[in-house]
């Protein structure tokens, strides 16, 4: 694909309609390898990119390898962060503030200026993964325009052979290309890692469909989420196109974040988390591990569709303030898993102060612990209470979908925010409930609160 920085999202649409009657026809030969790629006009000006950033969200296990893309332009790509590794080793500082999600890796490129205009190529092999996405920044104005996955192009590993866009509804995806895995382990220099296995079953093993609502009236919990407004999203550089409120993201933030952005205290409701709950109503997702045929989008003519490709929920820490070390984050995939989702199709996520958690985390574990709801019947994730802020991630979701951040109100500043509240009113029973309990001392007390 070739990006222009006038790239409208019609134009994008256009696109991906046009490579859907290509890519449904196409078998997958079973030897071989695809590659994406992308074409960045670069200029001497503002009319240029800056920056970018490459987000992969959801890798096929916790020790999926991701190679540094290709750039033949200028600067330097640096990996920001790779959580999957550095969860292996004990260090979960991607937590950190905005932070990074722990199934995730992110590269970014800076500084790509040039004196006189040319074209450069971003290109790489596909990731076993549930969502990517380009964002590039344009400084004067600034600018952001996100490139979804579905207008990346897409080759065969030998030759210039064009092959389906894994992205794009019908298509074959990633992980029905067996010899993926050895192509990218050649071009990391590592071999293939049989990774843990208790992570790597946590990680897989849930399924695509979601069930309906539960019929039972929502209620909201005792703690307020928020949409992004404009300008917190700008400044946070979440996925959007300029001038928009973000529809990846909701958060609810805690004391910590009034220590980055001043007198938000003023405008939006801080928490200081320590016992509680958060109720789920676990979307369909993208399974990159286990599906062979990519189902696109839930809509009313698509209803074996995606509600969202990737859904998480973060604990992040605020910078300045004790970094719990612990697992941080718990996806849609580990909520659907056996044990975690009852006959209605909810989840539930519970969090403590860190110094519990520790008491009762697995040494060297990638996912939190787990505690058994024995009035709900369910077990349970335990995050450390964050100082920051909870952090909802919504990679992706579609334009149908009545859980979707895109039916929060959109408001122009953060003074502006106390009007755009996730709750039953916007999401319905989509919305995640945050419940805080004060009344509660100890991890068996929390779990028997659960009803």
């Amino acid at each position: 694909m070739f990006v222009t920085p006038s790239m409208s999202y019609s134009l994008v649409a256009l696109c991906v309609v046009s490579r859907v009657l290509e890519s449904v026809a196409l078998p997958v030969p079973a030897a071989m390898c695809i590659r994406y790629s992308i074409t960045v006009p670069l200029a001497h000006g503002p009319q240029s990119p800056d920056s970018f950033i490459l987000r992969v969200y959801g890798l096929a296990d916790v020790d999926a390898q991701v190679p540094a893309p290709s750039w033949d332009g200028p600067g330097v790509i640096d990996k920001i962060d790779n959580n999957y590794v550095k969860a292996s080793a004990g260090n979960f500082e991607g937590a950190i503030e905005n932070g990074m999600d722990q199934y995730a890796v992110y590269f970014a490129a800076r500084n790509l200026s040039v004196e006189q205009s040319r074209n450069a190529t971003l290109s790489g092999w596909w990731p076993t993964a549930s969502y990517v996405s380009l964002q590039l920044r344009y400084p004067y104005p600034s600018t952001f325009l996100t490139v979804p996955a579905s207008s990346f192009d897409t080759l065969m590993s030998t030759g210039s052979s064009s092959a389906p866009n894994p992205f794009i509804q019908g298509s074959p995806t990633v992980a029905s290309y067996g010899s993926q895995a050895r192509c990218i382990s050649s071009s990391t220099g590592e071999e293939a890692q049989a990774g843990s296995p208790v992570a790597r079953q946590e990680l897989q093993a849930g399924t695509a469909a979601s069930l309906s609502p539960s019929s039972a009236s929502c209620a909201d919990g005792n703690t307020l989420l928020y949409r992004m407004s404009q300008d917190l999203t700008a400044l946070s550089m979440a996925d959007s196109p300029t001038g928009q409120c973000s529809a990846d993201y909701l958060f609810s933030p805690a004391y910590g974040m009034a220590l980055t952005q001043s007198n938000i205290q003023n405008y939006v409701n801080v928490y200081n988390f320590s016992w509680g709950v958060i109720r789920i109503q676990v979307p369909a997702v993208f399974n990159s591990a286990a599906e062979d045929v990519y189902q696109g989008s839930w809509s009313d003519s698509n209803l074996g569709g995606y509600d969202v490709n990737y859904f998480s929920v973060s604990a992040n820490t605020a910078k300045d303030l004790p970094d719990p070390s612990l697992p941080f984050t718990v996806n849609a995939l580990m909520l659907q898993a056996g044990g975690m989702m009852t006959a209605e199709g909810m989840s539930y996520v519970l969090f403590a102060p860190s110094e519990v958690v520790h008491s009762i985390a697995r040494a060297n574990s990638t996912v939190p612990p787990k505690l058994f709801l024995p009035r709900v019947g369910v077990m349970a994730y335990v995050l450390a209470a964050p100082s920051y802020a909870f952090m909802f991630r919504y990679k992706e979701p579609s334009a149908d979908w009545s859980g979707s951040p895109s039916n929060v109100p959109c408001m122009s500043t953060l003074m502006e925010m106390n009007a755009s509240v996730a709750n039953c009113t916007t999401l319905g029973d989509w919305a995640p409930q945050i419940t805080r309990l004060g009344e509660v001392g100890s991890l068996q007390e929390l779990a028997d609160s659960v009803k």
